[in-house]
């Protein structure tokens, strides 16, 4: 209200003192709700009264033309008001026009004596487009203002979500570490069994800090010519595929090379096995696939699971639907297969489960960068 304040009062100022019309009122709109109202030489009281009346308000939104208005009560039946025996004025009334809608009111009063006539609508509706205008600006700052204030809202709950994973996933492998340190410090004929444990837990938590490490823009990446069916198999071998879930692999014979960083590569399969064994609490199939293809190379990982309920956050960072994610595993994907140049395209349907394609290209440039396809079947 505090920006409406100035916007009235420079109305009021040029046209009561600058032109010399000594009564008038503004009404502001938003929603088919009174937002704003203020009037000025004239009590306040039936505009009050008027405003809150929402027969009336709904009868003043239909009014779409500039008028004038020989006595005031005919324009107060007219919106179903009523007569104030009283109220003995002509009135002008332009609406206030905002992005092809009408947003609000300037009016003019004066006595039964005096008549309006068309140079007054003409003055007015000029000034009713300034404020109309002033009125827009106000509105997109305030979104503007609201839009900042919600990105800012999700980063200090993402930050408390990070913060709170943080805590939560790194104290159980720190106290597996401890515990089989203190075992190997009584029992150092264990370090065969020892070695391996501390081993995942170390890697685990290396796994969580990379994570973190989540920016807007890929980091260096160093390529070089790598077998991509190479990479699966050994990406599957650091895998824990538990017995409910079988796994099938259709690897193409012919070899499947690329210019390819193998660490972030295998980051990325890593990211999107997990996700599809995760998305399968209750059994199903995870199926990985390669074939050549006329641009490169087609990579396929498809799960029976749950599939995707919203795919339009998939690439949200801080979503996620996991009781102790970050929500930023699959963003690591993505920023991995645009410094690759590969297309992506997601197929998800509720229940059946999710496939994600990825196209590697022979020529960098054949697909573009950042080609990203998301398509979901929503079963009720």
């Amino acid at each position: 209200s505090g920006s409406y304040n100035g916007v009235a009062s420079i109305t009021q100022i040029a046209l009561q003192d600058g032109l010399r019309f000594e009564e008038g009122c503004l009404l502001v709109f938003k929603e088919e709700k009174v937002e704003y109202h203020t009037n000025w030489g004239i009590g306040d009281t039936i505009l009050k009264e008027v405003v809150s009346d929402p027969t009336s308000v709904e009868n003043l939104l239909k009014v779409s033309e500039p008028q004038i208005v020989p006595d005031l009560n005919d324009f107060l039946r007219e919106i179903n008001f009523g007569e104030i025996e009283a109220l003995e004025k002509t009135m002008v009334v332009v609406p206030i026009i905002v992005d092809g809608e009408t947003t609000g009111f300037l009016a003019l009063y004066d006595k039964l004596e005096n008549r309006f006539i068309e140079e007054d609508i003409n003055l007015l509706e000029i000034f009713g487009g300034h404020v109309g205008s002033a009125i827009q600006g106000i509105r997109h700052e305030e979104a503007l203002h609201e839009r900042q204030e919600n990105e800012i809202r999700m980063i200090l709950e993402g930050a408390g979500r990070v913060s709170s994973m943080v805590r939560h996933d790194l104290r159980g492998p720190l106290q597996t570490v401890k515990n089989a340190a203190f075992i190997l410090k009584k029992r150092p004929d264990e370090i065969t069994k020892m070695g391996p444990i501390i081993n995942r837990s170390i890697d685990y938590m290396v796994k969580i800090m990379e994570d973190l490490q989540y920016q807007d823009r890929p980091g260096t990446y160093s390529k070089a010519r790598l077998n991509l069916n190479m990479l699966i198999k050994q990406t599957l071998v650091y895998q824990i595929i538990p017995d409910h879930i079988t796994l099938k692999t259709d690897l193409c014979e012919t070899p499947v090379e690329h210019f390819m960083d193998k660490i972030k590569i295998q980051r990325m399969l890593d990211n999107l096995i997990r996700n599809a064994i995760e998305a399968m609490e209750k059994g199903g199939t995870l199926t990985i696939s390669t074939r050549k293809c006329e641009y490169g190379t087609e990579l396929k990982i498809s799960d029976t699971g749950l599939g995707i309920k919203d795919m339009n956050k998939l690439f949200t960072p801080f979503h996620t639907t996991k009781i102790n994610g970050m929500g930023l595993g699959l963003i690591s994907v993505k920023q991995t297969l645009d410094a690759h140049s590969c297309m992506l395209e997601v197929e998800s349907e509720l229940g059946k489960g999710t496939t994600f394609t990825i196209k590697f290209p022979e020529d960098p440039n054949y697909m573009g960068n950042s080609a990203t396809r998301l398509s979901s079947i929503t079963v009720t």
